[in-house]
């Protein structure tokens, strides 16, 4: 699987995430699709760990990603998300063990 690299636009760690759908339990971030954008791009949300932050990016012709806003939700907005975007539990266990979720 190629690598993405990955920066958090709030706090600056940057990462390598596979490009795929299994969650790595070493990385900073996981990654979630989120939504199609106004110009058929699809939209991902990646969750840093080390800041809380949600980054919005699409992936652009080659690989790389192209942010589009960084948010932070509280712990009840964060659970919600998580439920609408179908968040896997493995990824849910960490947001749990890094206390962003109870």
């Amino acid at each position: 699987m190629p690598l993405i690299k990955v920066k958090c636009q709030a706090c600056g760690i940057d990462d390598e995430l596979k490009n795929n759908i299994e969650l790595d339990k070493e990385a900073d971030f996981f990654m979630c699709p989120s939504h199609t954008d106004y110009t058929g791009a699809e939209v991902h949300a990646l969750f840093c760990f080390s800041c809380g932050s949600i980054n919005a990016a699409a992936l652009d012709s080659d690989e790389n990603l192209r942010y589009i806003l960084t948010y932070k939700l509280d712990e009840t907005d964060l659970e919600k998300w998580c439920v609408e975007k179908k968040v896997p539990s493995i990824a849910i266990e960490k947001l749990k063990n890094y206390n962003y979720l109870k």
